[in-house]
């Protein structure tokens, strides 16, 4: 598919809040019969998907069949990473399997305010870089921010190892930018962060893609940015707005009651997991912010046994570099020790004669 075929089919049917990042170089898409596509990633013998299908609601569930069994051909397995509620309600009726991942906070732009108590920190943050001189704009076409934003780009990617299979990690916050809000932070003259808000289509919303700022920056200057942002789609009559997923919060053991292993790993993960990705500040950070509403996501699979092949490929969508090696040894023998505690309480296994 040409990406302007791509992009006029997500404007026309977007509302997965991440389905802008189905236009990111480097993945493949899959069409049928019907008006539309499903983004994925060709991982040895798994497929993963982006989100949800980019179709009219009454095409998603064939769009989806047509998929497995394209994969099922390839002998691959068919997986969906970030998935809606309302996907994850139509792959139940198809048998796939399910597991919720974590959850991501909806701010209601109309309602959004700075003001009550739980806004505390957030007013501190805005407060402490508005007096260190921080300002906010939001960009044009403006030479010289579109070069600070470039620089502060290159900056950022040095430190992060990122490759074609992180969709989740993938930095390109100019790509496509006549369809973006772009908003940089000034502090003596120089960017020294900027947010990329991309549009939630069928939602008129906004999903705060890449926040960014510089290790020079005054404290502060994140929080800035959100509520500034927010601030100026109040005026330009945006509805809804969010910061993205927080993998693996709010996961509960009823959540998953058909994966047990899965979710002992998932906790596992939330216990030690922050060593290879900083998931727990950056859950603060959306969560300081107030959302109005939480929307879970989900990871969804076929065949419905959850295989080591495809749990790898979702680690390689959040961490190109994998797990550490230390960290890995502690959920593996976690996990073993739940097996052998799963198999003691069915009791002995009977051997049947010949």
């Amino acid at each position: 598919m040409e990406p302007r075929q791509v992009l006029a089919l997500l404007r026309q049917h977007g509302r997965n809040t991440i389905s802008f990042q189905t236009l990111m170089p480097g993945l493949r898409y899959f069409q049928s019969h019907e008006s539309g596509y499903i983004a994925y990633v060709h991982d040895k013998h798994v497929w993963l998907a982006v989100g949800d299908p980019v179709c009219a609601p009454q095409d998603r569930m064939l769009l989806a069949h047509h998929f497995r069994k394209a994969a099922h051909v390839a002998k691959a397995d068919c997986c969906f990473l970030h998935t809606s509620q309302e996907m994850r309600d139509i792959f139940d009726l198809m048998a796939f399997g399910t597991i919720k991942i974590g959850e991501e906070g909806i701010i209601n732009v109309p309602e959004f305010s700075t003001s009550g108590n739980r806004m505390d920190d957030v007013r501190y943050g805005c407060n402490h870089a508005a007096k260190s001189g921080v300002s906010v704009k939001q960009v044009g076409d403006e030479a010289d921010l579109l070069a600070g934003i470039t620089a502060l780009t290159r900056q950022w990617s040095k430190m992060h190892k990122v490759n074609h299979f992180s969709f989740l990690l993938s930095m390109n916050p100019l790509l496509y930018a006549e369809e973006k809000r772009i908003f940089v932070a000034l502090h003596d003259s120089k960017v020294v962060g900027y947010l990329t808000g991309v549009p939630i289509y069928q939602r008129n919303g906004l999903y705060f893609e890449d926040i960014i700022v510089s290790k020079d920056a005054p404290n502060g200057t994140g929080k800035l940015l959100v509520v500034n942002a927010i601030e100026a789609l109040q005026q330009q009559g945006v509805a809804i707005a969010t910061l993205g997923a927080s993998p693996l919060a709010n996961i509960t053991p009823d959540d998953n009651q058909d994966y047990p292993l899965a979710n002992k790993a998932l906790a596992l993960l939330r216990e030690h997991g922050n060593t290879f990705y900083n998931y727990k500040s950056l859950t603060y950070f959306k969560q300081s912010f107030q959302p109005h509403s939480y929307e879970p996501h989900y990871f969804c699979f076929y065949p419905p046994r959850l295989k080591r092949r495809m749990i790898q490929a979702v680690i390689k969508a959040y961490s190109p570099g994998g797990i550490p090696r230390l960290v890995l040894s502690r959920i593996s023998k976690e996990l073993r020790a739940l097996r052998l505690r799963t198999q003691r309480a069915k009791g002995p296994r009977i051997a049947r004669s010949k």
